[in-house]
Formats: structure tokens, sequence, C-alpha cells
């Protein structure tokens, strides 16, 4: 519910995705005009303060995104 409020309060494009090399770390994807991206940002680090989430890390990584298609019987 939280990705859905930040996503319609900042008009912004959110997907979390599990890191294909790692089972570990899920990865978010942000996407819309940078000043949307940055409120977004905004709303989620006051969400996730590093004082009390200290594994959450908020820096930009260089990863293609991989897309899972659907089958005809999915």
């Amino acid at each position: 519910c939280h990705v859905d409020y930040v996503r319609n309060r900042t008009n912004t494009q959110i997907a979390v995705r599990n890191d294909p090399q790692s089972n570990d770390i899920q990865i978010v994807s942000i996407t819309g005009r940078l000043e949307d991206v940055d409120e977004a940002l905004d709303i989620i680090t006051k969400r996730f303060p590093a004082k009390f989430y200290p594994t959450v890390s908020f820096k930009p990584i260089s990863k293609p995104i991989i897309y899972r298609r659907l089958l005809a019987d999915d």
C-alpha cells in the first residue's frame, strides 16, 4: 500500500523486483519527471530512515531491468 501511495502522490511509475543475481536483494525503480522522482525518493527516505533500516540503500545502480514474459498458459 505504501508503493501505491507514493506512486499516486508523485505521479511516478514504481516497480519492485527481485534482483536476478541475489535472492536477498530487491530493486526498486522509479520512473517519471525528475521533480516527481525526487519527491518519491524523499517520501521513501522518510519511511525508511537509515537509523532504523541500515541495509536499505538509495544509491543508483546500473543493472538492466529484466521483465518476465507471460506465457500463453499463464
